[in-house]
């Protein structure tokens, strides 16, 4: 909104022009972006959208990656695990006269009669299973984490923009309660209370562009990306929509990733104990060879077997360990489908208050505050209130809507945690 000061407009009316004029109408033009900008030039065009933050997050954020080397590596490791054992070929002479030398050539084969390629292979695909379930969890925590930072971004920004317009406020006022205190109609505290909330309202900007660019630095660092504050971010900072999710917590705990990550470890565990049982009976080895004896001028068929005594290794100690990772497993399955049903049902209570506190504070308190407000401007050009009355139904105003952020923020912080124990099920933050 421009404003043009005509001749028959006083200093002390226009600034009161402007307190009355409310916190939405005054303009402020943007800084001039700093050479970090070319940090995100080549893939953002404009401001940051959140589908553009989780495109880039999944390109370059290296956690997600080290999570997929992760599953090609189970997987190289599967593919060994069926591999079966090389057979041995050995060669022997028997005398070193020639005429009296016997060579002999004979080839081993182990023999797998217990079933351990068939176990050994049954692990890996549990240890592939694993490493997806913890890909398919790394990338939930990190949505979480960027819808987290990508909206504490968002809240910082007009947490900025608030503390600007109260500043230009608080400077107009000062203005007029300086010109006031020289035309003799109010006593000189009133321009030193001015001062005073110009200087408190001046160190609110700092620390509010402080806090946003600590919030863009961590939004960087989920993004794996340089750091940078220099970019702005889409959108408005509303409240998060309503997760419509069924009522019981636990059933939706089954679906979690976190869940399913220890169901996988279960598994593991069971394939574990089953390779150490077949680990419990000797794997034998079959010889086939021949001898050649040239004094005799005649070959010789050589066939053996070779069977380990179990002795003194039967395997036990490492069945017993396998046996209790079972029952370990068993144990934190429940555990962790007790802790994320809890989890839910936390997020999904933060999630519905902080959306009716922010409806209260929007449809009642927020209007009755900026009312108050006016009243308060309206009286002050009457000579009815002080400037202190102003200065605290400004403050209260602010109060209230910081608060107002606050809860809108909590909103879809507690969306995000909702879309990480689901897994995406509420889709509630994309």
């Amino acid at each position: 909104m421009a404003w043009k000061q005509s001749s028959s407009w006083s200093p002390t009316l226009l600034v009161l022009a402007i307190l009355s004029s409310g916190f939405g109408s005054v303009a402020f033009a943007g800084e001039a972006p700093s050479p970090s900008t070319q940090a995100m030039a080549g893939v953002l065009s404009g401001p940051l959208t959140l589908e553009q933050a989780w495109a880039l997050a999944r390109r370059a954020n290296p956690l997600l990656k080290a999570a997929a080397l992760e599953v090609e590596a189970t997987q190289g490791a599967l593919e060994q695990s069926g591999v079966r054992d090389n057979p041995e070929l050995s060669l022997s002479q028997e005398d070193t006269r020639k005429g009296y030398r016997t060579w002999t050539a004979q080839l081993d084969q182990p023999l797998d009669l217990s079933g351990r390629r068939q176990a050994s292979m049954k692990q890996a695909g549990t240890g592939v299973a694993i490493a997806e379930a913890d890909r398919t969890l790394t990338q939930a925590v990190l949505r979480a984490e960027l819808v987290r930072s990508y909206y504490t971004v968002l809240a910082a920004q007009e947490r900025v923009e608030l503390a600007q317009r109260t500043r230009q406020l608080t400077g107009a006022a000062r203005d007029a309660a300086a010109k006031r205190v020289a035309a003799g109609k109010v006593a000189p505290l009133e321009q030193t209370r001015a001062e005073v909330e110009q200087t408190a309202v001046t160190l609110e900007v700092s620390a509010a562009e402080s806090a946003l660019r600590v919030a863009k630095t961590q939004l960087t660092a989920v993004l794996g990306m340089p750091r940078s504050d220099a970019f702005q971010l889409a959108g408005t900072l509303e409240p998060a929509e309503d997760d419509g999710l069924p009522d019981d917590p636990s059933l939706l705990a089954l679906e979690s990733p976190a869940y399913v990550r220890a169901r996988r470890a279960l598994e593991a565990a069971r394939a574990g104990g089953a390779l150490e049982e077949s680990r419990a009976w000797q794997q034998p080895t079959v010889s086939l060879g021949f001898a050649r004896e040239e004094e005799a001028g005649r070959n010789r068929l050589i066939v053996g077997v070779k069977v380990p005594l179990p002795l003194f290794d039967r395997n036990r100690g490492a069945t017993r360990e396998a046996y209790s990772r079972i029952e370990q497993a068993e144990a934190q399955l429940l555990a962790t489908r007790s802790a994320v049903a809890a989890d839910i049902y936390t997020a999904r209570e933060r999630l519905r208050t902080a959306r009716e506190q922010a409806a209260h504070l929007q449809q009642q308190a927020l209007p009755a505050a900026s009312q108050a407000y006016d009243l308060a401007t309206r009286g002050y050009a009457l000579g009815k209130f002080s400037f202190l009355d102003v200065v605290d139904a400004q403050r209260s105003l602010i109060a209230i809507r910081q608060k107002y952020l606050d809860l809108v923020l909590e909103t879809h912080l507690a969306s995000a945690d909702i879309d990480r124990l689901t897994g995406g099920r509420g889709e509630v933050c994309f």
